[in-house]
């Protein structure tokens, strides 16, 4: 019998504050950041991914996917990417690449992924960014990992982990509310 899923909101601008723990001694706080968390679990997001394409698209002028592909998908995966993306940046087992972010760009994430393996694939974060991420200061991690070292640069993001575990983060504003509003209702309904 499939369980309900689990959605928690974090607010920053109602001080709701989302901490995790990067690297080994970095602590990543939503509210320092301004970003609203929305953290699940058993949330099926390919039903939402159209949505999370449209609130994504305006987050950011650069779009970013890191993914740390797992056996046996880590060639077909880094081929994929080189073949969407281009030229891609690689941090130990992790390969980074961007895109410009317009519409349907995130949703081919999600076609990528299913594509490759879904759950089976690997760890898989994708989001938007004010300027590309400084690799040559970062450690080798998770994809989140990654990307929380550098929240600063973050407009938003949403990581896909195995067994239905996913964090979605966003810069609210006042252009953005009513569509966070919508995903929130839709994936807890």
């Amino acid at each position: 019998m499939p369980r309900d899923p689990v959605v928690n909101v974090y607010d920053s601008r109602w001080g709701q504050d989302f901490k995790m723990v990067v690297g080994r001694t970095t602590t990543f706080s939503s509210v320092r950041h301004g970003l609203l968390v929305i953290d699940t679990n058993g949330v099926d997001w390919t039903r939402h991914r159209t949505l999370v394409d449209q609130l994504l698209q305006h987050s950011g002028s650069e779009g970013f996917v890191v993914v740390e592909p797992w056996r046996p998908h880590v060639k077909e995966i880094a081929t994929l990417f080189e073949e969407e993306y281009g030229h891609t940046d690689t941090l130990g087992s992790l390969i980074v690449g961007y895109f410009v972010p317009v519409a349907t760009a995130f949703n081919k994430i999600f076609t990528l992924r299913e594509s490759s393996g879904g759950d089976r694939s690997g760890v898989w974060c994708f989001g938007t960014l004010t300027s590309r991420f400084d690799l040559s200061n970062s450690v080798s991690g998770a994809p989140l990992g990654l990307a929380l070292q550098q929240a600063e640069r973050l407009g938003a993001l949403m990581t896909l982990d195995e067994a239905g575990q996913s964090t979605l983060m966003v810069r609210a504003t006042p252009a953005n509310e009513s569509s966070l509003i919508d995903l929130v209702a839709r994936i807890r309904s």
